[in-house]
């Protein structure tokens, strides 16, 4: 509903999606010990401030247990940087940045400037952050590039072992064609990303 917004809870309830997986993952053959996450545009945020607050063991859970940590981040069009999203001045989506960012936080950067402090991706780099890949889509008029590049600096000066693949001309969401360049591009790069 529009009085409903969702930054202040989502981190936990991601916080226990990980404990789980970190106390189940052997029923399934999996191995905690090597978990990765990503995701696309805002899913790409909470996937890195998800693995960035395992790695600072700042990851809280909301149905208790220890998150454990994430070995590798990858994501396309991360949405790192929400006052410069909700400051967005492109005439075809700014708007509709604006709105979105502002949904989920209940307001501007200046009515509620600690809610968008805690889900700005950059304050959460730290040295221990896992290896962190990002597709960036040069022409991105949603999610605008100038906040990636400086979180991509940022990161790398604090140590992290960050790389940007960017996609020139491409916009946002343009691996959205099942098999199209852009998805093939994220599969084979996170691929390859995860072996090394």
């Amino acid at each position: 509903s529009a009085d409903r917004h969702l930054a202040d809870v989502v981190q936990g309830q991601l916080g226990c999606a990980l404990a789980w997986i970190g106390d189940n993952a052997h029923r399934y053959g999996g191995d905690p010990a090597r978990l990765s996450l990503s995701g696309h545009s805002a899913g790409g945020n909470l996937a890195v401030n998800t693995a960035y607050l395992a790695a600072a063991g700042r990851l809280s859970s909301s149905c208790g247990g220890r998150p454990p940590a994430v070995h590798a981040v990858s994501v396309m069009y991360p949405a790192v940087d929400p006052v410069g999203m909700y400051r967005n001045a492109d005439p075809l989506l700014g708007a509709t940045a604006r709105d979105m960012v502002a949904a989920y936080t209940g307001g501007s950067p200046e009515q509620f400037p600690e809610r968008y402090q805690h889900i700005s991706s950059a304050s959460h780099i730290t040295a221990e952050a896992p290896p962190t890949l990002i597709i960036l889509p040069e022409a991105d008029h949603l999610v605008p590039v100038a906040g990636t590049h400086r979180f991509v600096e940022q990161a790398a000066a604090a140590g992290v072992d960050v790389e940007l693949v960017p996609v020139p001309f491409a916009d946002h969401v343009f691996d959205a064609r099942p098999g199209s360049i852009g998805q093939q591009a994220f599969r084979q790069l996170t691929a390859r990303w995860l072996r090394d």
